[in-house]
């Protein structure tokens, strides 16, 4: 056994939940997941929700594997092994066809082509298969959160009551525009009957975009 796999055991003996130990380990949450579910141990969380994956966790997964990725390339992703993802996958009787990296770029929408094309310029060093799961944020998402390596990249609107937008933004390159468009569409009913919430709980930095498209989303 391995000196990493001796902290695990010790932390796990102790009555450390997955978080703690990740947070000791210096790992994903979901990589003590898999390496406890692979050891056959229970969760100390107590009340048998650590036994699953997250929300969140699951749903990118999920979405990965669903946009034709490779066990390895999930497991980068999600900071866990191959391995892990494909018992993940075996247990929920997830079978696919791989996709070579070729097909995947040509799948890619003119708007997430455009930001492939910039990320390859100014990240060369990045493996393509991860260039193109960030470009896919160039379309503003509700659906699955970034994955633990992708949170440099990917910012998200987040309001309390409202659905949360993950997009695109490196700082340089930004997809704000499209983000708060699709934010202020899909609450649209929260923000009509709760804006001064709305506008107390969002950065300053974000009023005047915001208001832009909710008087434009209210236009006849």
């Amino acid at each position: 056994m391995g000196e990493e796999d001796k902290k695990r055991y010790e932390l796990w003996n102790m009555g450390c939940t997955d978080s703690e130990i990740a947070a000791v380990c210096d790992v994903s949450r979901a990589a003590i997941h898999s390496w406890r579910i692979a050891n056959g141990l229970d969760s100390n969380n107590g009340d048998g929700k650590g036994n699953y994956l997250d929300t969140e966790e699951e749903e990118t997964r999920l979405k990965l594997f669903q946009e034709g990725y490779t066990d390895s390339e999930i497991g980068a992703m999600v900071g866990v092994t191959g391995h892990s993802i494909y018992q993940w996958r075996s247990r929920r009787g997830l079978f696919k066809v791989e996709k070579q990296t070729s097909d995947k770029i040509n799948e890619l929408s003119l708007n997430e082509e455009i930001l492939f094309e910039y990320l390859k310029d100014k990240y060369p060093y990045k493996k393509e298969v991860s260039l193109i799961s960030l470009a896919k944020y160039a379309e503003p998402t509700i659906s699955a959160c970034p994955s633990g390596k992708q949170k440099e990249f990917i910012k998200k609107i987040k309001i309390p009551g409202c659905r949360t937008v993950y997009y695109f933004d490196d700082g340089e390159y930004s997809c704000i525009e499209e983000a708060m468009r699709l934010f202020v569409t899909t609450n649209s009913e929260f923000i009509e009957e709760n804006n001064t919430k709305v506008l107390v709980n969002m950065p300053s930095s974000f009023h005047r975009i915001f208001e832009k498209y909710r008087c434009e989303f209210k236009s006849p």
